[in-house]
């Protein structure tokens, strides 16, 4: 019970920001995976780097991760959830990531 719900609250703050990210320019492409996407993401805002690999790999681990039924995986999960939705908090809107000029590498 408690994975299925953690599970839906990670989808649900990953739905949003991909909705947010493709409003300021960047779509996630069908075959991405949220590691290459926050990759792709790192790279176009090298400033919100960290938030974007801090949201990948928590995302990766809440959705793709074992699923044990241990109190230490349970707190695990419950951690990476915090994390996953702080990082997202951190982000600006999308009309400011718009905004941000580009700066290819």
């Amino acid at each position: 019970w408690w994975r299925r719900r953690s599970s839906d609250r990670a989808r649900l703050l990953w739905d949003a920001l991909c909705r947010r990210l493709a409003q300021a320019g960047l779509p996630r492409q069908p075959h991405e995976g949220p590691l290459a996407f926050g990759a792709r993401a790192a790279a176009r805002w090298p400033e919100l780097a960290v938030a974007f690999r801090v949201i990948a790999d928590s995302y990766a681990l809440l959705r793709y991760g074992p699923a044990s039924p241990t109190l230490r995986a349970q707190r695990s999960r419950a951690a990476a959830l915090a994390r996953l939705a702080r990082a997202i908090e951190v982000l600006p809107g999308p009309a400011a990531l718009r905004a941000t000029p580009f700066l290819p590498q």
